[in-house]
């Protein structure tokens, strides 16, 4: 017998060396921070010589501004929203109600909506509405599942009721990032540049200081008294806008690999999760340089669908909402100028509907 715990000695030293350190680095560190650390080693690849896409920087930062903000609109959705729809012209007209902006992009796929609706609803118990905003080139099989599994590694899985769960992920996982850029890019990235690299991922770095005011530094300022919108310019050198009838650039992301429709079922996931947290739906679709037409139809059909089977859901435009091409930065985005003129729109038919609705 003492010639097996002799064997295994080297094993349990080892073992409390292990957790020695770990208990000194989660004590020295904090949970918050560590916490922090794993998340964002959860939502990143980090891989070798190659950055993550600016659409995730931007989900992380929007959940570190907004996440107990107590607003009483919450949109969510594709990147036509991001652009399009500014909170501090649409809360003129709310009666002193909040709006907020989480929208980031339609990287995240229709799943990565449908967490970070709980996620937020979870965490601002005063929500009285989820606005589901969605360009009509952004139906769920656009990016199929996009990085919502990522989304849900940290929207929709972590949660603060336990003190200890933290030691789930590694305290000395929080240096983590700081040693791979010291092996692997030479130096610590610091925000000033982080945040310009993630703007010129989206293609927003351009104009962002002459749009805002603000310095690249600043962009986390900016986006907490914007409430979440950022300017996007036209793209250098973009192609006109389609004002042909609207097809199979927006049809081809309808249908799932069986060939069944899929926005009726998408929508209700976004649904289920209102109704979870006992909040109103709101779904608006970005308006298109295209016009109506038949082939568009099939998805007409499966929107009534959904209607019919949830008529609390206040969907106020049309799906197709054809407006003029200069009004577009590209296929999807609306021009900074165009989402001011926009989002008093919007702003107007959200205030009529809380007055009547009350």
């Amino acid at each position: 017998m003492k010639l097996k715990v002799h064997i295994f000695k080297p094993l349990i030293f080892a073992s409390l060396i292990f957790l020695s350190i770990e208990v000194i680095t989660f004590f020295r560190i904090g949970k918050a921070k560590i916490t922090e650390a794993s998340i964002e080693n959860t939502f990143f690849d980090n891989k070798f010589k190659k950055l993550d896409v600016g659409q995730k920087y931007f989900v992380l930062y929007k959940s570190q501004i907004f996440k107990n903000n107590n607003a009483d609109f919450i949109q969510i959705g594709d990147s036509s929203g991001f652009f399009g729809i500014r909170p501090n012209i649409i809360n003129t007209y709310l009666n002193g109600l909040d709006f907020l902006n989480i929208s980031c992009c339609a990287d995240s796929g229709w799943d990565g909506y449908v967490y970070q609706a709980n996620y937020y609803l979870k965490n601002n118990p005063d929500a009285k509405y989820l606005v589901l905003y969605t360009s009509p080139y952004s139906l769920p099989m656009q990016y199929k599942k996009g990085f919502s599994e990522d989304l849900n590694h940290i929207f929709g899985d972590i949660k603060d009721k336990n003190f200890f769960k933290v030691f789930n992920y590694i305290p000395t996982l929080y240096y983590r990032k700081r040693v791979l850029n010291f092996l692997y890019q030479n130096s610590i990235e610091d925000k000033e540049k982080e945040y310009k690299r993630a703007m010129d991922n989206l293609g927003i770095a351009k104009n962002f200081e002459s749009y805002t005011g603000y310095k690249y530094e600043q962009l986390l300022e900016y986006l907490k008294f914007s409430r979440g919108w950022l300017p996007f310019d036209r793209k250098d050198g973009w192609k006109d806008m389609p004002i042909a009838k609207c097809g199979p650039s927006i049809l081809r992301n309808f249908y799932d690999a069986s060939g069944k429709p899929t926005l009726n079922s998408a929508l209700q996931k976004v649904k289920n999760i209102t109704d979870r947290y006992d909040v109103n739906l709101i779904v608006i679709f970005n308006p298109v340089a295209c016009e109506d037409s038949e082939k568009i139809v099939p998805i007409h059909n499966d929107l009534l669908t959904f209607k019919k089977s949830n008529p609390d859901v206040f969907i106020p435009f049309d799906f197709i909402n054809s407006i003029d091409k200069e009004e577009f930065s590209d296929h999807w985005h609306l021009t900074p100028k165009a989402s001011i003129f926009h989002s008093h729109k919007v702003g107007k038919v959200l205030g009529n509907y809380i007055n009547t609705s009350e």
